[in-house]
């Protein structure tokens, strides 16, 4: 059990610190046992400021908080007063409450646009570290960003701030707007009760950012990698790496498969299996109908030339491709499609 204990109101803080009284409570219609929502205004590793309703707290904690977070929290009551117990979920509950936002896509670099420009009302008000993040993105996600492959991958997710909670934890003093989601925060508390087009999208991408993180580490228990792909070019997509033993008794090396689970407009659905073990590469590849496969089938020389100095060992086509949404959905409450072998 985790216990917040709240030592005074954020907006009228003293320097010795006062417990919540009842009384106080009682104006904020807050019932024992009670299970209410707040949000971390201020994060802190023993300290932060949580907003309850209309009001902000500053609270002591054994939990660190970050800026942003949400928090189910159930009033009780100690001699001291009102105390705040954390409420804990299962990673599982946490994705059945954001499981309908799978399969939704970013759609990140109009939105980029509107925010990077100059004139943008928004612009003005944002801190340096915030501005540099956007502009980063921007960027990064409209293809000016060069490098190798595995280092953009790599790159993608810190772009997007995936890691952001976890450097924090490494590094509390870093900064931890260099990111997408850090300057999504600051973003947030700018546009704070406004209601328009704009405000709406910061919202839903700050949403669709920490359900990301929030699949991410569901599907890390079952040994598996997810990196979102929010690309303009691409309707919705995802890439998915797993690693397993190689069955061949020698617990000192793994295959890997790379999977990308794309929906384009020009082909519709596609799935591109890549398995790598001892022999190479074995690559699969599958559409969503059998016009599509054929005409994949076309550049199959092409992609023969293409992929030798991987040591190319099989090349499959079929049109059975599941789509990227229902894939993920399946994953995540713990089904897995059907196993199939890339080599035949």
């Amino acid at each position: 059990m985790t216990l917040i204990n709240p030592l005074a109101a954020a907006n009228t803080l003293v320097p010795a610190a006062a417990t919540i009284n009842l009384r106080e409570s009682r104006d904020q219609h807050l019932r024992r046992d009670q299970v209410v929502r707040a949000t971390v205004a201020e994060g802190g590793l023993e300290k932060a400021v949580l907003q309850l309703g209309g009001r902000k707290f500053l609270v002591e904690t054994e939990t660190p908080l970050m800026t942003g977070q949400k928090l189910s929290l159930q009033i009780v009551e100690s001699p001291e007063g009102v105390e705040l117990r954390l409420l804990t979920f299962s990673l599982s509950d946490r994705v059945r409450q954001v499981l309908h936002l799978a399969g939704q896509s970013f759609d990140l670099l109009p939105l980029l646009e509107e925010l990077a420009a100059p004139n943008h009302p928004l612009a003005g008000t944002l801190s340096p570290a915030a501005r540099d993040a956007l502009q980063g993105a921007l960027l990064f996600f409209s293809g000016q960003t060069e490098g190798t492959e595995g280092r953009f991958l790599k790159s993608l997710a810190r772009v997007l701030g995936l890691d952001l909670e976890q450097r924090l934890q490494q590094n509390p003093t870093a900064g931890h707007l260099a990111n997408l989601k850090g300057a999504v925060l600051e973003l947030l508390d700018r546009v704070q009760g406004q209601n328009n087009p704009t405000a709406d999208r910061i919202r839903h991408l700050h949403q669709l950012i920490e359900a990301t993180q929030i699949f991410r580490a569901r599907l890390n228990e079952d040994g598996f990698l997810l990196l979102p792909l929010p690309f303009s070019f691409l309707d919705y997509g995802y890439l998915l790496a797993e690693r397993h033993p190689s069955g061949n008794g020698d617990r000192s090396r793994s295959d890997g498969m790379l999977s990308l689970y794309l929906q384009l407009s020009s082909i519709g659905v596609l799935n591109i299996n890549m398995l790598f073990d001892q022999r190479g590469l074995t690559l699969r590849i599958r559409t969503e109908s059998r016009q599509s496969m054929e005409f994949l089938e076309g550049y199959r020389d092409e992609l023969e030339q293409r992929l030798q100095p991987w040591r190319l060992s099989g090349l499959n086509f079929s049109s059975d491709a599941t789509t990227p949404q229902q894939h993920l959905v399946n994953l995540l409450s713990g089904g897995r499609s059907p196993v199939f072998d890339t080599r035949v």
